[in-house]
């Protein structure tokens, strides 16, 4: 088991979290900040930078599902340095993973369940 399951961003709690931030629940301001702030903790606390650049990549692709999604990145990308201050090197880290989620469009193709699925 050990502390990288507690890093999994496919296992609970860690998916459900990072997949709440993908909700309109938080103004796109407050979704901003919240994952500003998340970004610094994940980045200083996870065992590796791999971990962290993973789940990274779960906040991104979920944001994009939202429809100001595109936006909120974009001014992530643009403020890190609120952020993280003097550690430009995990700034660095952490905008080169936002670099490829805002390259790859602004909404991942979200294709309708089957009927039978639905049930």
């Amino acid at each position: 088991m050990g502390c990288e399951t507690f890093w999994d961003v496919d296992r609970q709690p860690l998916a459900a979290a990072l997949d709440w931030l993908g909700t309109t629940v938080l103004s796109p301001r407050g979704a901003t900040l919240l994952v500003g702030r998340l970004l610094i903790t994940l980045w200083r606390e996870a065992p590796t930078d791999q971990h962290a650049g993973r789940a990274t990549r779960r906040i991104c692709d979920r944001l994009r599902r939202r429809d100001d999604g595109h936006r909120i990145l974009n001014s992530l990308y643009q403020h890190l340095d609120l952020f993280f201050g003097l550690d430009i090197l995990r700034a660095d880290k952490v905008s080169a993973v936002i670099a490829d989620c805002l390259r790859a469009g602004p909404r991942p193709l979200q294709l309708p369940l089957p009927e039978r699925w639905a049930r």
